[in-house]
């Protein structure tokens, strides 16, 4: 897959959780995957869609981890926050929850500062 396509699914994906038509069992199935730890799932994500972004960075990041097919699902830093992005390469990551600490609210670039730690 390419930049602009990738641009485009990380573009539209934004857009579906800031107006919640991401389907509530298909964002719990790709979450679960990634984080089938997590205590009343249903619960944790009926929450964060409410409060998108904020602290819906791993969530975000594993819906778009099997939209686009690719990438590791990391924690690390945001400006001196704990965060998780989805890093499609050594030195790319793909973030849509980073305006939650005063960033971007689409990111698709390279792994620099604020970033860290990934």
């Amino acid at each position: 897959m390419n930049k602009p396509e990738i641009l485009n699914i990380v573009s539209q994906t934004r857009n579906a959780f800031e107006d919640g038509s991401i389907d509530s069992s298909l964002l719990k199935a790709r979450f679960g995957i990634w984080y089938p730890g997590v205590a009343n799932i249903q619960e944790y994500i009926d929450g964060a869609r409410d409060d998108f972004p904020n602290g819906c960075c791993s969530m975000a990041s594993a819906y778009l981890r099997e939209e686009i097919g690719a990438g590791q699902i990391k924690y690390g830093r945001y400006n001196g926050y704990g965060h998780t992005v989805l890093k499609l390469s050594k030195f790319e990551i793909v973030d849509i929850t980073a305006d939650q600490f005063g960033g971007p609210d689409v990111y698709y670039g390279s792994l620099e500062h604020p970033w860290t730690n990934f």
